[in-house]
């Protein structure tokens, strides 16, 4: 009792899954990953998560998300 709970900030999550994508490549992320994104529309810091994926290669995937993301919001 009484101990402490580190949580990812919504925007840490999908700069995560991308590394993880870029690594493993299960076809199922990309799904995911556009879930979180469509679930925070509007309220994610996108220059963090531009900033970020750019630094481990994930922006253009990042791009491709955001663009399907907005297709069906």
């Amino acid at each position: 009792m009484g101990g402490h709970a580190y949580l990812p900030s919504p925007e840490d999550v999908p700069v995560q899954m991308m590394r993880w994508y870029s690594r493993a490549k299960r076809p199922k992320d990309p799904d995911d990953i556009k879930s979180v994104l469509g679930v925070q529309h509007g309220n994610l810091d996108l220059p963090y998560i531009r900033q970020w994926t750019a630094q481990h290669g994930t922006r253009d995937l990042l791009e491709r998300l955001l663009t399907a993301v907005q297709g069906i919001l």
